[in-house]
């Protein structure tokens, strides 16, 4: 069944279609629906937990708006329109608006709810508070537990126990305390509100009286003091006003306290037991309601301090001095040191004071009796000398018992001014090249009398930077020196001097001075060489002089040393295009050896500047001349094919000519022919040479020897050797044999010949060694024989005895050189194929055969094949015993 709500609406949206129907379109409608006021009074009631506020809009409205709530009342959820009444602390009118937004064509686009909210004071409620509390808020006194709310705040309090108004909600209990409880009796009102009465409540407060621990004295003692007095002291004494009744606690666990009813400690068996120290001892007691009241505890304190010396305490700052510019940069750091007694190690409390500030304190930590701390420097605003004071020094620890013997100690600081050459002027007169430019410092007002070092650069034609000089300043002006080595170009130079050290104070300022002088130009030597070159004994020595630049004129000064040793001028010299020459005359260069010049200086003939040379020399030699050769004369043979460089003596520094007086040397290639021959001794490294030797020079040539006819064919079963083959030649005597024609290896005459070796036989000349040009080629053959004598042996035993473990025909290698043979076994199996270099062991060497290996004791079978003169191959058997 629909509910009336939703009647409404329909009616009212067909009003309003109707409306929109009939009106104008210049018409706007209400789209938040009508304002309305309600009343609640009941605030009790659990309706009022959600109040639907869309319920109130008075006519149709646009769903989909949003709820504000306009005095912050806390009930409202936004969301859903629901007011929780309940929630809201105080009674009174609150507002709360709907509003609709992005739809156009409404008038009015806001519909307002004014709700008024009735009082509620509460119910009626008793409550206990403990006497000892200054304040206590008396809706604390409501009970709020189960379904009971929670009263509204802005009602009134009254104590109608003594008939005065309360102001706010705060009681004093403590002020209406006695030795019983006190009950309080009160009434709390909320005021009308529209047409909601007005509500009162009576509530009543009793109030315990507290319990009292008494006022403590305390003990406070230095360990010089005499503590035999205080050996039994009765804490009872150190209480002023306590209840009666409660128990003594020692806090410290000294041991002094040992049962309930103890009340008396020894103070001196505690000091001697723990030292200095603070020593608490409890006393408490209880309330007559312990439900409402806590037990009460006050502490006497038991203070012993053990007294520190703090004599012959030193301190010191580092740095004492600076320069004022250094403040910034600079820490001051303060050391208190205290010897030969020690204070304990520890943190201490420092006041400190210094000049132009007002003290500081701080904790510093001493070890071995050293403390160190950083000194603050806010007010050092100027030069001048500061004060550092340590007023006070104590222990963190000191329980302000026992006096403090220390004494006020005192450091300087001193700032020391910054130099400054503001009013200095400087003065410079011309200078030469490369020499010292002393520069004259006048009306320095703002240097002190004493030494400094200055920086300064050059600038101009001449540039170095951050120089340091020494410069003494007495009655405001001194002078220091710029070195030469500085000034290595001609032209005006600017000196800046930049920065200026008081060496006395240590302290320096930044500087701009500066002046303008002029160098002038010396020689320049910078691209200066020198060449010289050796010669031989007797003989002048021309030196070049080569970059001299621009110059015209100079004079030069040179040095001669090694060999020949002497300081020379060479005056007045002309130079062409940077370049000049002299001559060095043979009779300085008296010894052979090595002599070094040295150019001294070059004058500028036409400023009178001249400029010292360091490292411009060249060494040179004066060469001996060679000896005359020791040769003799010599003889060659003709198969030496010689050359020059086959004569003796040997060597690159001999020189081969054809007559005395040719002037050009003959070549190492050049060969040799019989004649006279002239030799000197040249050196190659000083290109000196000696006079000339003559030798004379003969060629032997021998004859090609020749062989006689057959003399090439032997039999080797007779062992043919060299000298069988040397008497079948026409040189019987003088024939030596070699194995190549060039470079070969001579054969001895009783070396056996071999078989199909080619030698070389050449005619030696017995006295010279020399060998014909031409050899004789000779290809031995040693199958010259017959075979009359031969035989196949009918056996062998390969038994590895050294004796016939081969099969081996006698002679065959020299009557049949090229034979083959062929050994089968009586199955006409073949088992090896052989010849003169390779005869049969006894094996089977068919590796396709089923036997391997050793053969057996037994009969087996040749095929001899001579291949020599058509001769018929040759078959037979053979016994294999091992």
């Amino acid at each position: 069944m629909l509910k009336a709500p939703f009647f409404k609406i329909i009616y009212y949206c067909c009003l309003y279609f109707i409306f929109l129907f009939i009106v104008k379109p210049t018409v706007y409608a209400q789209c938040a629906g009508g304002d309305h006021e309600i009343t609640i009074c009941d605030i009790t009631n659990p309706t009022n937990t959600a109040v639907n506020l869309f319920n109130y809009i008075q006519g149709p409205y646009q769903t989909g708006g949003t709820w504000t709530d306009d005095m912050l009342s806390g009930g409202l959820n936004k969301t859903t329109g629901l007011l929780n009444v309940q929630a809201i602390n105080e009674s009174g009118t609150y507002t709360y608006t709907y509003t609709v937004s992005g739809v156009n064509g409404c008038a009015d686009n806001t519909a307002t709810i004014k709700i008024n909210v009735g009082p509620y004071a509460g119910v009626s409620s008793k409550a206990s508070v403990c006497g000892e509390a200054s304040s206590y808020n008396l809706f604390n006194i409501f009970d709020t537990s189960g379904s009971n709310l929670r009263p509204q705040s802005n009602g009134h309090w009254f104590n109608v126990t003594s008939g005065i108004p309360i102001s706010g909600s705060n009681f004093n209990p403590s002020a209406v305390v006695q030795d019983d409880p006190v009950t309080i009796k009160f009434t709390y009102t909320v005021d009308q509100v529209d047409t909601c009465p007005s509500q009162k409540v009576d509530l009543e407060l009793t109030v315990h009286p507290p319990a009292f621990a008494g006022t403590p004295v305390d003990i406070n003692l230095c360990s010089t003091d005499d503590l035999t007095k205080f050996t039994n002291v009765n804490l009872f004494d150190q209480l002023i006003g306590e209840d009666e009744g409660g128990k003594w606690h020692d806090d410290n666990a000294t041991g002094e306290i040992t049962s309930l009813l103890d009340s008396t400690i020894n103070v001196e068996e505690i000091y001697k037991k723990f030292g200095q120290g603070v020593y608490g001892f409890t006393y408490t007691v209880s309330p007559k309601n312990k439900f409402i009241c806590p037990d009460r505890s006050k502490t006497v304190y038991v203070r012993i301090e053990t007294y520190i010396d703090y004599a012959n305490i030193d301190l010191t700052i580092n740095p004492e001095k600076i320069c004022f510019n250094e403040l910034n940069q600079t820490t001051f750091n303060a050391t208190i040191r205290q010897n030969p007694v020690k204070m304990p190690d520890g943190d201490y409390v420092i006041n400190i004071g210094l000049t132009g500030s007002g003290g500081s304190t701080r904790v510093l930590n001493f070890n071995n009796g050293i403390a160190r701390f950083e000194v603050p420097k806010n007010n050092f605003l100027q030069p001048g000398i500061y004060t550092l004071a340590i007023v006070n020094i104590k222990s963190v620890k000191a329980l302000d018992i026992c006096d403090n013997n220390f004494v006020i100690i005192e450091k300087s600081i001193k700032l020391n001014p910054i130099p400054n050459m503001d009013t200095a002027v400087l003065n410079i007169d011309e200078v030469c090249q490369k020499s010292d430019a002393t520069v004259l410092v006048e009306n320095a007002l703002g240097l002190i009398d004493g030494n400094y070092t200055i920086t300064y650069s050059l600038s101009g034609v001449n540039a170095v930077a951050g120089q340091l000089a020494q410069l003494v300043v007495k009655n405001h002006q001194g002078f220091f020196v710029i070195p030469g080595d500085f000034l290595l170009k001609d032209g005006k130079t600017n000196i800046q001097i930049t920065y200026v050290l008081n060496n006395d104070t240590g302290c320096a300022n930044t500087v701009n001075l500066n002046k303008d002088f002029v160098v002038k130009p010396r020689p320049d030597v910078s691209k200066l060489n020198i060449t010289a070159s050796s010669v031989c004994l007797g003989n002048d020595v021309k030196v070049i002089v080569t970059g001299l630049g621009t110059l015209i004129d100079i004079n030069l000064k040179y040095v001669l040393s090694g060999g020949n040793n002497g300081t020379y001028d060479a005056l007045n010299l002309k130079v062409t295009n940077g370049e000049t020459f002299f001559l060095i005359s043979e009779k300085k260069l008296t010894n052979i050896g090595e002599t070094t010049i040295a150019v001294a200086l070059i004058e500028n003939i036409a400023n009178l500047c001249s400029s010292t040379v360091d490292n411009i020399k060249i060494t040179f030699k004066i060469h001996p001349i060679p000896l005359i050769p020791v040769a003799s004369d010599q003889v060659f043979c003709e198969t030496q094919s010689a050359t020059i460089t086959d004569l003796s003596p040997k060597g690159n520094q001999y020189k081969w000519y054809t007559s005395l007086t040719s002037t050009n040397p003959l070549s190492l290639a050049d060969p040799l022919v019989e004649g006279s021959y002239f030799v000197s001794q040249y050196n190659s490294d000083t290109k000196c040479e000696s006079d000339r030797k003559e030798i004379k020079v003969s060629i032997i040539k021998l004859n090609q020897p020749a062989l006689i006819a057959n003399g090439d064919q032997f039999c080797g079963k007779t062992k043919p050797k060299i000298s069988d083959l040397s008497a079948n030649t026409n040189m019987v005597n003088t024939i030596v044999w070699y194995d190549a024609p060039v470079n070969g290896n001579l054969f001895q005459s009783d070396d056996l010949l071999v078989d199909q070796t080619i030698y070389y036989g050449f005619d030696k000349d017995l006295n010279s060694g020399c060998l014909s040009k031409l050899s004789l080629q000779v290809l031995v053959s040693l199958s010259n024989c017959d075979d009359s004598n031969f035989y196949v042996p009918d056996g062998f035993s390969p038994n590895d005895d050294g004796i016939n473990d081969t099969f081996h025909i006698p002679d065959i290698e020299f009557i049949y050189p090229k034979y083959t043979i062929e050994i089968y076994n009586r199955y006409g199996n073949l088992l090896f194929e052989g010849n003169k270099d390779h005869l049969w062991d006894g094996k089977n060497h068919n590796s396709n055969s089923l036997m391997n290996g050793v053969v057996p004791n037994g009969v087996y079978f040749y095929v001899l094949y001579f291949n020599k003169d058509n001769k018929p191959t040759k078959q037979g058997r053979l016994y294999l015993n091992r």
